[in-house]
């Protein structure tokens, strides 16, 4: 059975819409890649960042609706998977 919020963070990723001709499935080789590392509360998180907009954690957490505490942590998990990036910009 396939993680729904991974598939949509696969389809995410390689800019494809879930129900379209080319949307990834349970099948193809993206969605294979993120499933063992990534959860569906990593997933989550991921769904509500963006790509090359550095956002902050506390942006991050608003969005999601989680604590900053919480939301530092998944997206931590999310960058040793490799699914994001995460650093300081000017000490923040």
């Amino acid at each position: 059975m396939a993680k729904e919020k991974v598939l949509d963070l696969a389809n995410k990723i390689a800019k494809t819409k879930r129900g379209s001709k080319s949307e990834i499935t349970e099948n193809h080789p993206e969605y294979k890649a993120l499933e063992p590392v990534v959860t569906e509360k990593m997933a989550e998180v991921a769904l509500y960042l963006e790509f090359r907009k550095p956002q902050s954690v506390e942006e991050v957490a608003a969005l999601c609706g989680k604590s900053v505490e919480e939301t530092s942590k998944i997206l931590w998990e999310l960058a040793v998977a490799g699914a994001c990036l995460v650093g300081n910009k000017d000490g923040v």
